[in-house]
């Protein structure tokens, strides 16, 4: 208003005012054009606005894996650390399984020398006559015990055909009689 006001005060002539005026019908419609495109790009944002919002939404799904990446790791993180923290209770009685372990390699290396003994020709040929001399032993007991069970049959058998003839006899006398 105040612009307007000088405007018109600068031309204090009737005739000038009225120039001024029509001036001003003329371009009214070309000022009312451009003050609405000047509203457009000032006021206007949605254009803007929408592709924030897509930005903001690739942003965010691109985001999502690292998200996850870096709560993977946040997780391996704090698995380390309190692997770290027992380790650190354990290691006092390390020396004592390092003994152990020592101990134990001890017996194993003592057992592989005595299966290297045991594979030697010497040690196996003299183990082969042992068993023979014992598989000898066994036969000549077992024919012994076959023959003793052979002889006791025997007796038996004679035993119980001796009995069995005196019994035929005695009946035979008894009903002779």
């Amino acid at each position: 208003m105040f612009l307007f006001n000088s405007c018109v005060q600068a031309y204090t002539s009737p005739a000038h005012q009225q120039i001024f005026f029509c001036f001003l019908m003329a371009n009214h419609q070309s000022l009312v054009k451009g003050a609405t495109q000047l509203y457009g790009r000032v006021f206007n944002h949605h254009a803007i606005l929408q592709s924030d919002i897509n930005t903001m939404r690739n942003f965010d799904g691109n985001t999502q894996p690292c998200e996850k990446s870096a709560q993977v790791l946040q997780d391996q993180l704090t698995q380390t650390s309190e692997a770290f923290s027992r380790c650190d209770k354990e290691l006092p009685t390390l020396s004592a399984v390092s003994s152990s372990l020592v101990t134990a390699k001890q017996i194993c290396d003592t057992i592989l020398l005595q299966s290297e003994t045991h594979l030697k020709p010497e040690y196996l040929a003299n183990e082969r006559e042992a068993r023979a001399e014992k598989w000898e032993r066994f036969m000549n007991e077992m024919k012994s015990k076959a023959l003793e069970l052979d002889d006791k049959y025997c007796r038996e058998s004679e035993a119980m055909s001796n009995y069995y003839k005196e019994a035929n006899e005695k009946l035979k006398d008894s009903n002779m009689l």
